[in-house]
């Protein structure tokens, strides 16, 4: 796994990670793509888009892994080797699967050209350097597309057989979406109490520690309806 770099020879305004999938070249803006790694092993998500190729563990963290090809509806050339790491304070980080990643590179001096390629929500414009086309990626759009599977896909996240979280009388919650069901049967005044814990179990056992933040800083209607909202 390596972490992106920037290069000090390029100005931060036109540094760009480029990347290979279906016989085309992308680009995105280097402050968004944190980590490249080697493919590894997902566990499938039920019930989601086909673009969703599953959860990754990637340095401890669970994370959604999108079919970059799949998601703007180009045909694969081969198969996706490695995974760009998505930078998303707000919802939690997400990756990308994709071909072959090719490096940093600068867009300065290449000329905007029409766009007859992949999906045009996903893909700011199109840039020509001589009879090469690279199409940057919209990171904001990018980021909405993929909201709605954060949750959803975290909650199916198993704690370790030997770190359930006990909520009393014999009863325990494995998963986010058990702890979920347990929330709905609470009042605000045992929310309050608890919530310390809960947060520690999702950030420790879970390894999410964007929904513990969630949970430690909310009130119980809050955090129901948030983590509902998938």
């Amino acid at each position: 796994m390596a972490s992106i770099k920037k290069d000090d020879s390029i100005s931060n305004q036109e540094q760009f990670l480029e990347f290979c999938c279906g016989g085309y070249t992308f680009a995105i803006e280097v402050g968004l793509a944190k980590e490249v790694s080697d493919n590894s092993p997902l566990t499938p998500i039920p019930a989601v888009k086909s673009y969703v190729k599953g959860l990754a563990n990637i340095r401890g963290e669970s994370m959604v892994v999108l079919d970059f090809a799949n998601l703007i509806g180009i045909k694969r050339a081969a198969e996706c080797s490695q995974f760009i790491q998505i930078r998303d304070s707000k919802n939690g980080d997400f990756a990308l699967a994709v071909e072959r990643v090719v490096g940093l590179n600068s867009l300065a001096g290449k000329k905007e050209c029409k766009s007859d390629g992949p999906s045009k929500n996903l893909i700011e414009k199109c840039l020509i350097s001589g009879s090469d086309k690279i199409f940057l990626v919209n990171g904001k759009a990018l980021q909405i597309e993929v909201l709605d599977l954060h949750i959803s896909a975290k909650l199916l996240i198993l704690a370790p057989e030997s770190q359930p979280f006990w909520l009393g009388d014999g009863e325990k919650a494995t998963s986010l979406s058990e702890l979920l069901d347990y929330l709905k049967t609470i009042d605000e005044g045992s929310f309050t109490l608890k919530k310390k814990d809960f947060a520690a179990w999702i950030r420790n056992s879970l390894k999410l520690p964007d929904l513990a933040n969630l949970v430690d800083s909310g009130q119980l209607k809050a955090v129901i309806a948030r983590l509902s909202a998938g």
